[in-house]
């Protein structure tokens, strides 16, 4: 139940108060009292009043407020709730707290505050912990119990625990102010192992402070979570050796002691020997350079390195950890990269080549070893590499070819994989592309091209296509193959077989026979005909039964010959032919009249 604490009219009125009330609630166990105000707006002798809004404060704090007051009426106006330890109290035990509050009104009445000192009964409580460091230098020398024993009759206990209070490490009886207590090997092992301490570097454990009364009754208890206590050369300890695994670093530098990291080449491997201290294990060993780390394997061979500092970090069982970091001699090389390249021929009908290229290559030198890199360059996988002496820069990490002539080192007409080898003291590269045939030269008239060189209509541009098939092959034109393909196929338009069965024989307007285009004529066959003769003569030399055998030829003028027997040789003088005369051939069927011939395709463009 609240009690009456103080009042106050109001400047303007005595008609109107503050009352303000108070209750207090003792807690002996945490030793505080809970303090709740209650403060009232009172109106008196059957005076009401109204308006804009009366605020009530409580030490320095708003809590509540009204816009009107009735008749007669004690109105609350709000409370508040405060927690008074007893931590500074007066020699009784009593403890004092300061209280103020205030009602503004704008009614005309003016306003009304109080303050005052309220004094709290005194507390038979607990004894207190005197930490003003909660900290021991070392974990291993004695604790000092620091208490705050408030009742002489009263008797305390301390109970030691692991941070999870699952494990009791020491009870203290009848503890006093000042007391020490050492901890033994045992309980120290307990602190260390139950410990799970997030920073074992900085141990902690709970400290429990009971109070007893002198009937033995317990009366309080104090816990504090954050005693913290040094742990001195508890760290593990370690060594470590780095060595270099290149072959070609190893060779290069004639040591394998890893004084020099190369940066993108070397392959330190680093070893790690570690002791625990105080009872501790080694949980894990920690080995990074760079980006790179060992993921817990030791010994540990990094790879490509790019810096040559290295960090170990060697935890024990309970999260203790030692660290330590080595820097190397680092050559900042850059391994031989062909950034870019190219090989194209000097001209589209060149056999010459043109090398341009850009590749990375380390131009610096270290330990009195300087780089010296070699060019090379073949045409075919099977052929050998020629090196390439000159006509490139190399500086700044950066060798540079500019259209460079390797020479006549591949025939327009062939086509090759060449290849661009560069290497160094310790890394290569190599890189090819294909240089194809010679590309044919193309000049096109007004009605007429010239092609040099190999040459295909491409699909891709349908209006090209069409263009150069109206040059070569304009409507009407030839067009001869070994292969019975339309050539609509590849040149487009309309095209027919021409000239099935027959040869081609060129206009000659000077003979009626051939005097226009498209004009046909001429046999396969030789058929039965008449022959006309100028005057000629024959010298016959055969074999015969006797003269009679010639008589066709005794009516020749001037025929003479002799007869040497049957079956005999025969020889007639030539004779003369005086006349023209008409000799008839006879006979039945047709003879071949074929000049030797190859058959080909004919096809004529149509459209």
């Amino acid at each position: 139940m609240a009690s009456f604490l103080n009042e106050s009219y109001f400047s303007n009125s005595t008609n109107f108060k503050l009352v303000l009330e108070y209750e207090a609630l003792m807690n002996q166990s945490e030793n505080y009292h809970t303090v709740t105000y209650y403060l009232y707006f009172q109106s008196l002798n059957g005076y009401s009043g109204a308006g804009a809004a009366s605020v009530g404060y409580i030490n320095g704090s708003q809590i509540g407020s009204t816009t009107s007051l009735s008749k007669n009426t004690k109105l609350l106006l709000g409370t508040k709730t405060e927690t008074v330890y007893h931590n500074n109290p007066n020699s009784d035990g009593t403890q004092n707290v300061n209280y103020s509050a205030s009602i503004s009104c704008p009614w005309g009445i003016g306003s009304s505050s109080v303050s005052g000192t309220l004094i709290l009964p005194k507390i038979n409580r607990e004894s207190t912990w005197a930490y003003t460091s909660w900290q021991m230098d070392d974990i291993e020398n004695p604790l000092i119990l620091k208490i705050n024993k408030y009742n002489a009759s009263y008797t305390n206990k301390v109970l030691i625990e692991n941070l999870q209070m699952t494990e009791v490490v020491k009870t203290v009886n009848n503890a006093v102010n000042d007391m020490q207590i050492t901890f033994t090997e045992s309980e120290l092992n307990q602190i260390y192992t139950l410990g799970n301490n997030e920073n074992l570097t900085n141990l902690r454990f709970y400290l429990t402070l009971f109070t007893y009364d002198s009937s033995g009754n317990q009366i309080g208890e104090k816990q504090r979570t954050l005693m913290n206590a040094y742990l001195h050369d508890a760290n593990p300890t370690f060594t470590y050796s780095i060595e270099e695994t290149d072959d070609k670093v190893i060779d290069l530098l004639e040591s394998s002691s890893a004084d020099y990291i190369i940066k993108n080449v070397s392959k330190p491997k680093v070893s790690v020997t570690a002791t625990a201290n105080k009872g501790a294990t080694i949980s894990t060993i920690s080995i990074t350079n760079g980006t790179q780390a060992n993921a817990n394997e030791n010994p540990y061979i990094f790879q490509d390195v790019q810096t040559s500092t290295f960090t170990i970090v060697v935890t024990d069982s309970r999260g203790l950890t030692s660290t330590q970091t080595i820097t190397k001699n680092l050559v900042n090389y850059t391994p031989v990269y062909i950034n870019s390249f190219s090989f194209n021929r000097e001209s589209q009908v060149s056999s010459n080549i043109i090398l341009n290229a850009d590749v990375t290559c380390y131009s610096g030198s270290f330990n009195s070893i300087t780089n010296v890199p070699q060019i090379f360059y073949k045409v075919g996988s099977s052929s050998d590499y020629v090196e390439i002496t000159s006509g490139f820069t190399f500086s700044n990490n950066k060798i540079t070819f500019s259209n460079y002539n390797l020479g006549s080192i591949l025939p327009y007409t062939q086509s090759s994989t060449l290849y661009l080898y560069v290497v160094d003291f310790l890394t290569e590269d190599v890189e090819n592309s294909v240089v194809t045939k010679g590309v044919a030269t193309f000049e096109a008239g007004e009605h007429d091209f010239q092609v040099n060189g190999d040459f295909f209509i491409a699909d891709t541009n349908r209006e090209n296509k069409k263009e150069i098939r109206d040059l070569m092959y304009p409507v009407g034109s030839i067009y001869i193959s070994v292969i019975d393909t339309n050539p609509s196929t590849f040149f487009g338009g309309d095209w027919e077989r021409f000239a099935v069965g027959k040869t081609l024989v060129g206009v000659d307007t000077s003979q009626t026979e051939f005097n226009t285009v498209l004009k046909t004529g001429g046999s396969k066959y030789l058929q039965t005909h008449t022959h006309t003769q100028v005057a000629h003569h024959h010298e016959i030399a055969g074999t015969v039964g006797g003269p009679t055998n010639f008589p066709a030829y005794a009516a020749m003028s001037g025929a003479s010959g002799q007869d040497t027997g049957n079956s005999a040789s025969v020889r007639w003088a030539p004779a003369t032919l005086t006349a023209q005369p008409t000799i008839n051939s006879s006979g039945s069927g047709n003879s071949q009249n074929l000049q030797p011939y190859i058959t080909v395709y004919f096809w004529r463009r149509t459209g």
